[in-house]
């Protein structure tokens, strides 16, 4: 979609611009793209960014599963494909609302963006457990400081499978997260870390 690829385009040259950090919310395309294609997300499967900034892992997901290269899908599955499968967590109100009109304007009406804390408050659930996704991708804050650690000590979730990350970096913590939101036998996850 023009418009789309315009308004990203916008967000990519803030991002290499601005010496305010906004490159933290933006991740290279040509990145994202391996990324993607590492997961392989197929048809009807959900996907979840936990740290979605403008949505790029998203956006290149849905384009994934809608290349008619990819997965032949007649006029009827092309129509009931799971766009709404698609669900991020973004902390920074203003980045969570610039990701939900990138995804609009890229044609995706049916997504859920969440402005929250996934470490200290996740998002997503089922019942009163962690909702599971099929494909679980990120380039969460790189060695994240007082990122929740005493709310992980007793992490309600059980997501300190692994232990307690240390308390001067959040990575581990976003790994261990990624994990336990990982479907079970279909769960794949990729993700950036310094």
């Amino acid at each position: 979609d023009v418009k789309g690829d315009a308004y990203e385009g916008l967000l990519e040259k803030n991002a290499q611009d601005t010496k305010s950090g906004a490159g933290q919310y933006f991740t290279p395309r040509s990145l994202i793209q391996a990324m993607v294609d590492v997961i392989q997300p197929k048809p009807k499967e959900t996907v979840c960014d936990p740290a979605c900034g403008t949505g790029g892992f998203l956006l290149s997901a849905h384009a994934y599963v809608a290349d008619p290269k990819r997965y032949k899908l007649d006029k009827d599955q092309k129509k009931h494909l799971r766009y709404d499968a698609l669900r991020g967590v973004e902390l920074v109100d203003g980045v969570s609302r610039l990701c939900a009109m990138n995804l609009f304007l890229h044609g995706i009406e049916d997504f859920q963006i969440v402005r929250g804390d996934t470490l200290r408050n996740p998002a997503f659930f089922d019942g009163d457990r962690l909702a599971d996704f099929d494909c679980v991708i990120a380039n969460p804050p790189f060695s994240l400081e007082k990122w929740g650690e005493d709310l992980w000590m007793n992490d309600p979730f059980g997501r300190n499978f692994a232990g307690l990350p240390p308390s001067s970096s959040g990575d581990f913590a976003w790994v261990q997260h990624m994990v336990k939101s990982m479907a079970d036998g279909t769960g794949r996850m990729a993700v950036v870390l310094p």
